[in-house]
């Protein structure tokens, strides 16, 4: 059996802290997209400092900000989000256990929280995780659902994986709707757009949105994947060839193949990603602890969690690019006092996912400084933002 880390925890300092703050904002956290991040950003800023963060995350988005809130304190996005909820609507407030009233997950987003596991995800792993819920319909887009809801066809699963220092991002995805047993040559299985940040050589991070097109490269049964599938990535700046990179060359990996799930007995698609992390001092020194004197702890400043980086993840260095590149722990771009110079790039990061043609997941995802991996999707506008693939 796998030996799982321990789930986020509430601490009663971070908790009572938290209630509090989000006691004095009022309506402003209503909803769980919003395009209030104006409004809630002093909150997220506030942690950041308890936590000793040099450069503060400027969200587009209140799902953003909330992840950011989750990933600096150690806290679950529903309990950011739970305390208050919708008070000063017609709707009363949302809560976590849903025993009190409507569920967070109904009326705000829909959320997920995965420990860090030691070592790459398989499929018996998937009944020990919990997956971010889709309704996927073609010539539609993707519609995020409760778990457990009529017609949810399409579940994500994020998941931190591998020792310190090693640290990779899973993410599975198990897409119902596809039984078939055969590829046919050049068909476009499917196409995923995901963030990642390349590491400067003066440490600061350089964010950008990468797509990989997934491509059957012969006419042939589903289980001669990978052999059979092909997998490109674009956006990575100085890798603009023809053909592009492949993700080996960006040291990425997937697997592809049809079979039961928690979700379904009936044998279907389910695509499992292997992304290199980038978590490095000093671009990150909250996930190390760092105290105000500069030293890391590797005890969260806030929660008084130990982190679950004591080395640096340096992701992986493509001979095309030069500099490290991985998928970043944060939510969202970290940006200077000043601002984002584009909105761009910050409101397209997220993982998206279209197969066959379908879109079939629009979530934001993040990492603890404990290694937790949160997921959420607001299930109002503005959703996540997917190019269109």
């Amino acid at each position: 059996m796998r030996n799982w880390g321990g789930s986020s925890a509430i601490s009663r300092f971070a908790g009572a802290a938290t209630i509090g703050w989000l006691c004095g904002m009022g309506p402003a956290w209503a909803g769980g997209g919003g395009s209030d991040g104006g409004v809630s950003q002093p909150f997220l800023q506030t942690v950041c400092t308890l936590v000793g963060a040099q450069t503060c995350l400027q969200p587009p988005t209140l799902a953003q900000i909330i992840l950011g809130i989750a990933d600096y304190q150690n806290t679950t996005p529903d309990f950011v989000r739970g305390p208050l909820g919708n008070v000063g609507s017609v709707s009363g407030t949302c809560f976590v256990s849903g025993n009190f009233g409507p569920l967070c997950s109904a009326t705000n987003a829909v959320s997920t929280t995965n420990p860090l596991a030691p070592s790459s995800i398989t499929l018996s792993d998937l009944p020990n995780l919990t997956p971010v819920a889709f309704r996927a319909v073609s010539g539609q887009a993707v519609t995020p659902v409760a778990l457990g809801s009529p017609g949810a066809n399409s579940f994500l699963y994020p998941v931190l994986t591998g020792p310190d220092g090693q640290h990779m991002l899973d993410v599975v995805i198990d897409y119902l709707p596809w039984t078939s047993k055969s590829f046919v040559k050049g068909q476009a299985v499917g196409s995923f757009t995901f963030p990642m940040v390349i590491l400067n050589a003066d440490n600061s991070e350089t964010p950008v949105v990468a797509t990989l097109n997934l491509t059957a490269t012969c006419s042939g049964a589903v289980a001669s994947a990978p052999g059979c599938l092909a997998g490109t990535v674009t956006g990575i700046p100085g890798t603009s060839t023809t053909p592009p990179p492949t993700t080996a060359q960006l040291g990425i990996k997937f697997s592809f193949q049809l079979a039961a799930s928690p979700n379904l007995s009936t044998p279907h698609a389910i695509i499992i990603f292997n992304f290199p992390v980038i978590v490095a001092l000093k671009s990150d020194p909250v996930y190390f602890g760092v105290d105000s004197t500069g030293t890391p702890t590797f005890i969260n400043q806030f929660s008084g969690q130990a982190t679950a980086f004591s080395q640096d993840d340096r992701g992986f260095t493509p001979a095309s690019v030069g500099r490290p590149i991985g998928v970043s722990p944060y939510p969202a771009p970290l940006c200077p006092a000043a601002g984002c110079p584009s909105t761009t790039a910050t409101t397209l990061w997220g993982f998206c996912a279209t197969i066959a043609g379908t879109p079939a997941a629009a979530t934001f995802a993040s990492v603890g400084t404990e290694g937790t991996t949160y997921a959420t999707s607001p299930v109002t506008a503005p959703l996540p933002q997917c190019p269109t693939m």
